[in-house]
């Protein structure tokens, strides 16, 4: 509890980072990145991504998580499905009815476990 999200999110990060460059030594990424015109740029803009947009939210998370506690916090995964899909439709996706289906069920499965959790917690 004492460390900050910054803090928090690096030490995940760090760990995460060297065992994803790890596994590009295995796959063709260097072959396909000569090879290919926008490869790089593609690859920069996965990176671009992860480092903003997924970096951002875990601490954004964590600091959540450390003001008002795991209970609401873990009200987060509800939202997560549902601006995954406002984000399709933004970019000009179909909301499809499988797409639909499936947030109904990822949004029931968190509904179900976080139910379960607080029936059943010690």
């Amino acid at each position: 509890q004492g460390m900050g999200s910054i803090a928090i999110t690096a030490g995940a990060f760090l760990w995460i980072g060297p065992l994803c460059g790890f596994y590009l030594l295995f796959t063709d990424f260097a072959a396909i990145s000569m090879n290919h015109t926008f490869a790089i740029w593609s690859f920069l803009s996965v990176a671009a991504l992860a480092v903003v947009g997924t970096t951002l939210a875990v601490v954004l998370f964590n600091r959540l998580l450390k003001i008002t506690g795991p209970l609401i916090a873990s009200l987060v995964t509800y939202i997560v499905p549902v601006f995954a899909l406002m984000w399709g439709v933004i970019d000009g996706e179909q909301p499809e009815m499988y797409r639909l289906v499936g947030v109904m069920i990822i949004l029931s499965g968190v509904n179900m476990v976080n139910r379960f959790r607080t029936v059943h917690a010690p």
